[in-house]
């Protein structure tokens, strides 16, 4: 069973960071952030 995570400030270093060890650990992630309009270098994340 894939655990639902949701994570704030995903466009912080340390967001970003989390987000990319958790879908790499299959787990679905819920992101959020003031502005995820700049998201960096992150394909993963649908806005």
């Amino acid at each position: 069973m894939q655990k639902n995570i949701l994570v704030t400030g995903a466009n912080g270093y340390i967001g970003r960071n989390v987000i990319n060890y958790l879908i790499e650990n299959n787990m679905n992630v819920i992101a959020t952030d003031i502005s995820l309009n700049n998201v960096k270098n992150n394909e993963k994340i649908k806005k």
